[in-house]
């Protein structure tokens, strides 16, 4: 028989928070309960709009969670318990499977649109959050993606032609400035 690990002062809280924290039930959602939160959080941009004035006062954040939580609990008995930090939690996933979607099942169409072709269903009540998204994708997608066949294969024949004339091989420095948010330029 394995020894017995022995009771202290210590170990006895941390063992009561255990068992406290396996004993919370977690809650269920339903469709009807994720939109009705994404709607929530749509209606205050503070929670997800990082150039709103409140965007960085926590508290005010937490007690909107807080609100949503009581307001979910009383619309949704029969699924709860919610808390914020589970709302915050479900919220997390959602927003970043939302992106997700955006970059994976997202095409141009032929005017330049971006068209979702995916079918995830809270992909519309998340749409909000694809103002944040969409000078990101204009910036990152390359014209080349559109050219034709014919054009990509003389643009590397051009490329080629370039190397063979410059016999050093030296790196050939880009004549426009970076695309790239400044925090992740080279320094």
């Amino acid at each position: 028989m394995p020894p017995q690990p022995s009771s202290s002062a210590a170990a006895a809280p941390l063992s009561v928070a255990v068992e406290q924290r396996l004993a919370v039930t977690k809650p269920v959602h339903t469709d009807e309960s994720l939109a009705e939160l994404f709607a929530l959080i749509e209606s205050n941009p503070r929670l997800w709009k990082n150039d709103s004035r409140s965007f960085k006062n926590f508290r005010l954040k937490r007690r909107l969670w807080d609100r949503f939580a009581v307001h979910l609990q009383k619309r949704f008995p029969m699924l709860g318990p919610f808390t914020a930090d589970n709302l915050r939690y479900v919220y997390s996933i959602k927003r970043r499977q939302y992106y997700d979607e955006l970059k994976d099942k997202t095409a141009r169409t032929k005017t330049g649109e971006l068209e979702y072709t995916g079918r995830w269903k809270f992909f519309d009540c998340l749409s909000f959050l694809r103002v944040h998204s969409e000078p990101f994708r204009a910036a990152v997608i390359s014209p080349m993606l559109h050219l034709e066949k014919e054009q990509l294969i003389e643009l590397e024949e051009e490329s080629d032609e370039a190397l063979l004339d410059d016999g050093d091989a030296s790196l050939i420095e880009a004549e426009e400035s970076s695309i790239l948010p400044d925090s992740i330029l080279p320094t």
